[in-house]
């Protein structure tokens, strides 16, 4: 019995060895899994930190932050000093084109003369009113200029435009297109067909030598485009066949399509009272462009319209004639 009880004892210490033992091996096993899982956590971060050179850099900029500022800035000025005092940047092409060739009223060889001044200066230094004015001194009528500056390839490459053709007249038997800013271009293209002739009675004085910008002045110009463009808007199917400025008098007569003559006086500083009064009268009494009975309407005298008959044209030839050496 006694050594049944002390066999007995030896197992159940046996058995709690066994259980701390199992424990002890399992501790053993967790502390293994998690130094494993912290040991590839530290080898990825090895790996990262080893191939990560843009960090490196960045703490080397910041390191020396000042320094690098400095050669940053030293780069640039001594590619501004290069740019200043060397060919390297200077004009060696020039490449123009016109925008819209309609009416040719821009010649191209005096706009290459214009800018050749520009040939062998710095192109960085250039500036666009520079371009601009260059080109205006020789052509007037040049109302736009887009400048595309290709500095590496040392090119300017410029884009001009002139001011819209509206009239042409005669001088001295050569053709000039009148332009919108009222200068004269000469041409000798047949394309003007599409544009009103205005057709000049001269002052003595610039009869025998006719200087052809002073003849009809902008202020006048202005004042003829605008009547035209008012009548059109306003008169339906009013469309002007011939166009007469007498330069003494300052007076415009327009010819329209049905042969009727409108006279207008541009010495007035306020225009739209004489186109308002024959807006009025051919909307409620005679429309103008429907009416074959009227050989002129004289629209020269302030609140008042004075008209002549076709049954009366020889009347209305001899007023005329008396007053306007174009009528004779």
């Amino acid at each position: 019995m006694f050594f049944q009880k002390i066999q007995k004892i030896k197992q159940k210490i046996n058995n709690i060895k066994f259980k701390n033992q199992i424990k002890q091996e399992k501790k053993k096993i967790f502390i293994d899994t998690v130094s494993s899982e912290k040991n590839d956590k530290f080898n990825k971060k090895r790996k990262n930190i080893k191939f990560n050179f843009p960090k490196i850099e960045n703490q080397f900029i910041r390191d020396n932050l000042k320094l690098v500022i400095i050669i940053v800035i030293a780069v640039f000025f001594i590619i501004f000093i290069l740019s200043l005092f060397t060919p390297i940047f200077n004009v060696k092409k020039i490449n123009i084109e016109i925008k819209d060739k309609t009416h040719n009223l821009i010649d191209l060889n005096i706009s290459y003369k214009s800018v050749d001044y520009f040939r062998n200066k710095n192109i960085i230094l250039i500036e666009s009113q520079e371009i601009f004015e260059q080109l205006t001194n020789y052509q007037k009528n040049i109302i736009e200029v887009e400048i595309d500056k290709v500095i590496f390839k040392r090119e300017l490459n410029l884009v001009i435009n002139s001011s819209k053709a509206l009239f042409y007249t005669v001088i001295d038997w050569k053709k000039y297109v009148i332009t919108e800013n009222g200068v004269f271009v000469y041409t000798n293209n047949k394309s003007i067909k599409d544009l009103n002739e205005i057709k000049l009675s001269l002052s003595d004085k610039n009869k025998n030598f006719v200087e052809y910008k002073k003849v009809l002045k902008d202020i006048y110009l202005q004042k003829i485009i605008k009547i035209k463009k008012d009548l059109e808007q306003n008169i339906l199917w009013l469309k002007v066949k011939n166009i007469y400025y007498f330069e003494k008098e300052r007076e415009l007569h327009f010819d329209l399509n049905n042969d009727l003559k409108l006279i207008f006086d541009l010495n007035v500083d306020d225009i739209e009272e004489q186109e308002k009064k024959i807006i009025v009268f051919s909307k409620e009494h005679i429309n103008i462009t429907a009416s074959n009975n009227l050989y002129y309407i004289d629209l020269r005298i302030p609140n008042k319209i004075y008209y002549c008959e076709k049954e009366f044209v020889l009347n209305c030839k001899r007023n005329l004639n008396t007053l306007y050496d174009l009528y004779e």
